[in-house]
């Protein structure tokens, strides 16, 4: 998440929504919220698109359902999605893989998220580009310029 403000002010502790069980069940985190629920101020793709700038995301965290990502490989990719099409297409993974994406290990995912990355740049280049690769454990953003002041990463 990339907002420029503390959580005083985003409202994200966690990523999702305690979800507090009945009956003494131990609580849930719920990730599924959509971006404009739970994110309580713009994040940089926002205002890169409100800008006229193209904005792009592969497995990018307080991002569900985000008006403000053009093109998009979701954490929980959908056969229907327009980059996921593509794979498909592309032969790289069925539709099948793709229902199942969490069922498989995480290089694997990895692998097919690297995938995407490459099937967006086919397309397009965008101006902000969020991704998250699980093995790495490093979170992203970069502009498409590549210049070194460009590169922000956060260890998670």
């Amino acid at each position: 998440m990339i907002t420029g403000v503390n959580a005083a002010r985003h409202d994200v502790l966690l990523n999702g929504d305690v979800i507090f069980g009945e009956h003494r069940e131990p609580p849930r985190i719920e990730p599924w919220i959509d971006k404009e629920k739970m994110v309580h101020v713009p994040e940089v793709y926002d205002l890169a698109r409100e800008n006229g700038l193209t904005t792009a995301q592969v497995d990018w965290v307080a991002i569900h359902h985000a008006h403000g990502i053009q093109w998009r490989f979701p954490e929980l990719p959908d056969p229907d999605g327009e980059v996921e099409r593509d794979l498909i297409a592309q032969g790289v993974v069925t539709a099948e893989q793709l229902r199942d994406f969490n069922k498989s290990s995480s290089a694997w995912r990895d692998q097919i998220r690297i995938d995407a990355v490459a099937d967006i740049l086919g397309s397009i280049i965008p101006t902000c580009w969020c991704y998250t690769l699980l093995t790495s454990i490093t979170r992203t953003c970069l502009r498409s310029d590549r210049s070194r002041e460009s590169y922000v990463n956060e260890e998670s």
